[in-house]
């Protein structure tokens, strides 16, 4: 009775997202890899081989993605015969997917989640253990996995104060929801805190840290620095500036903000990079309308503002900065993004005051002073402080140093906790414990 129900207030909801959906779809050319997949009507091409193990490691977009890429890796080498498959929510995160992970045994979209379509998704994946990153909870996903005896885990795991104030008042369907995890390795003690205000039993509740600390940092050498530094039209005597993932009203006020350091740093070269690409035309006509001269990354000429308008290119840009500004951090609706990117390259990074989706990472770079928490109207005095004193620059980028090599490890206790002590006996999903 209660899955009727869901699938019905599902459906009801799919019917009012739909033409938002199809003005995207025809208009701004969203989900256009990803439709026939998310609906179900296309279920990956992947088979596993008889008695074959199957572990499903489920991320939403590209930050999760990336976060499970050390994980993913010890899985492979721990357990070479099984076959690992890596469904996204996102474009980006399934392009991010394919690019960090190719050796996956498949690539695919979570589809709605609608009953029937994730009974035919199970048939054909037959997995043994379910890994959903942070905080994607879907009742069919979760509840199906349970009856098919799949171990099922939380990684990376975090719910925000708001969420765990909503599932408190729902007590009934949180258990229904949660009740189906046998382990839940989450970022911080504040997070589990919030988990057990919710009412999940603290046996199953691990505090494994952040798995995005142990993201791999793709790193250039020196040629491959000066070939990009080349490309952007960056001469040696330039400052660099990136501004990483914006939306909708931050580029406008972060033009401000630019106009403003220019008057003291005219070296400065900005490069800007849009959160959704979808977005970099909107980005271009605005940088047009408030009339300054830009560059796009995909027609490149020789000014001070680059739209960085080709995709996969943000740490890339990181690499070659001198600051970095993490922008979803300026309007309330995103609550930020990963700002311990930049840090992990020891770039010194800028975010402003709208952080309540990564507090943990808010507190850990205040702490260090590997970085600022800035109001809009704050930051043009604070770039041109790092940018014009070598001395305060130097200090920032010691401290991101220090900070990046203490916080390494989540993914191997994250390893421990689901494929070894608690799971030790159990048989259904893997006959031996891994020694790690």
């Amino acid at each position: 009775m209660f899955s009727l129900l869901y699938n019905l207030i599902l459906f009801v909801l799919a019917i009012l997202a739909l033409p938002k959906l199809l003005w995207q779809w025809f208009v701004l050319g969203k989900y256009r890899e990803s439709l026939s997949e998310r609906l179900g009507i296309t279920l990956p091409s992947f088979v596993p081989k008889k008695e074959q193990k199957v572990i499903w490691i489920h991320a939403v977009s590209m930050g999760e993605t990336r976060a499970v890429i050390p994980l993913f890796q010890m899985i492979r080498q721990s357990y070479p015969d099984a076959a690992i498959v890596l469904s996204t929510t996102t474009e980006t995160g399934n392009a991010e997917a394919k690019r960090s992970m190719p050796e996956a045994d498949a690539h695919f979209f979570l589809p709605l989640d609608f009953s029937w379509i994730i009974k035919k998704l199970f048939n054909r994946i037959r997995p043994s253990t379910l890994i959903l990153c942070e905080s994607d909870f879907w009742y069919h996903l979760l509840s199906i996995a349970k009856k098919r005896n799949v171990n099922v885990a939380l990684v990376n795991g975090k719910v925000s104060e708001r969420s765990s104030n909503r599932f408190q008042k729902f007590p009934f369907f949180t258990r229904r929801i949660f009740s189906n995890f046998d382990t839940l390795c989450v970022q911080s003690d504040l997070y589990r805190s919030r988990f057990i205000a919710m009412g999940i039993p603290p046996e199953k509740l691990f505090v494994t840290g952040n798995l995005k600390f142990d993201a791999p940092v793709k790193k250039m050498d020196a040629a491959q620095l000066q070939t990009l530094r080349d490309a952007l039209r960056i001469p040696p005597a330039d400052r660099v500036l990136v501004i990483g993932s914006t939306h909708a009203k931050e580029e406008d006020w972060l033009l401000s903000v630019i106009a403003l350091a220019w008057e003291k740093i005219p070296n400065l070269k900005v490069l800007l990079v849009p959160r959704h690409p979808e977005r970099f035309n909107e980005v271009f006509q605005l940088i047009k309308e408030r009339g300054f001269h830009c560059a796009r990354f995909s027609d490149m000429n020789d000014e001070k503002l680059v739209l960085v308008d080709t995709m996969g290119l943000l740490n890339q840009c990181y690499q070659i900065a001198d600051v970095a500004i993490v922008a979803g951090s300026f309007v309330p609706h995103v609550g930020g993004h990963n700002i311990f990117e930049p840090v992990l390259l020891h770039i010194p990074v800028f975010f402003g005051p709208h952080m309540h989706s990564q507090p943990e990472l808010k507190e850990l770079i205040l702490n260090a002073h590997a970085g600022r928490q800035l109001e809009i109207n704050e930051l043009p005095g604070a770039l041109i402080e790092i940018l014009d004193n070598p001395e305060v620059h130097h200090s920032y980028v010691e401290a991101c140093q220090r900070l990046s090599q203490s916080v390494q490890g989540s993914s191997r206790r994250t390893f421990e906790h689901i494929f070894h002590r608690q799971n030790l006996n159990k048989s259904k999903v893997f006959e031996k414990a891994v020694e790690v």
